[in-house]
This record gives C-alpha cells, structure tokens and sequence, in this order.
C-alpha cells in the first residue's frame, strides 16, 4: 500500500539518513536472502535506538522512525477500515541496492507468501512455522513491476 502524506517530505529526507546505518543481511537469515544479484541492508527500530544511545544515530531520528512506524499503522487501520487495533510485531527499514549485472534473468524478489508455506502438492498455502502465520497485511514497494500468480509454476 502506498499511502500519501503519511510523511512530509522533510520526514523522508531524514529517514533516509538512517539508511547510512543499514547493515548488510540485517534481519535475515543471509545477505542475499532473494537474489545475489542485489545488496540487501537494513535497520529495525531497536537497532536504531541503540545506536542513538551510543551516539552513532541522534535520538530525533529514532524517534522519527518510531513516529513513521505508527503513523504507517495508522494509515493501513485506516485505508482497509479495521474495526481492532492493529499491531507491528516487526519495522524494518531496507534498502535493496542492484548489483551491476550484465544479464539478469532472475526476479529481484521472487514471488512468495510471508504468512504461509506453499504447498506445491496441493496448491494451498499453510499458515505454518517458520512462516510469518500473524501476518496479513504487507509494505509497499516503489519501481518495478506488480504482479500476481497462480503458483510458482507460472514463473518459468
């Protein structure tokens, strides 16, 4: 979902300048947890308040992020008209970074479901660990393409 004037444009600005405090594979289990092809560096919210009480990050910008985080929320309750409240169990702020590739075939972030497992037998995804089973809504993404598929068979 992309939502307008959630942040100002001075907020973005500010947010990016955490993004120089983004640590490679942050918040994965791997550094390339989709594609090689690309540099995958994040930040969550605990890290960056950390980082102001070490000094590295000043604590406007963690609270910045803690304040977009919310208003995000908000945002989301408001745009699908949630009638109970909605909580973050995670924010986290990524940068993904193309590597310079001669040829790319792959699909930046292939097509998968955070809240369940597929099962490919059948066809059905399975709210199951280790996949995210509390999820249902999902961020937004900018560039690229937006599509949907019936099943991983679709992509070849």
């Amino acid at each position: 979902m992309l939502a307008d004037n959630v942040l100002s444009q001075d907020q973005c600005d500010k947010l990016l300048e955490l993004t120089k405090h983004c640590k490679e594979g942050d918040g994965y289990q791997r550094k390339a947890p989709h594609t090689y092809n690309e540099l995958f560096e994040g930040l969550n919210i605990l890290d960056a308040a950390k980082k102001s009480q070490e000094g590295e990050v000043v604590p406007e910008l963690s609270q910045l992020y803690v304040n977009a985080s919310r208003r995000s929320r908000d945002a989301i309750a408001k745009e699908f008209n949630l009638q109970t409240p909605l909580y973050f169990s995670y924010t986290h702020l990524v940068c993904r970074t193309a590597k310079d590739v001669v040829e790319r075939r792959d699909l930046s972030h292939p097509v998968h479901s955070d809240n369940c497992i597929l099962n490919e037998a059948t066809g059905e995804c399975d709210k199951v660990p280790p996949a995210y089973t509390w999820r249902d809504y999902s961020g937004e993404f900018e560039g690229g393409d937006f599509f949907y598929a019936h099943s991983t068979k679709d992509l070849s």
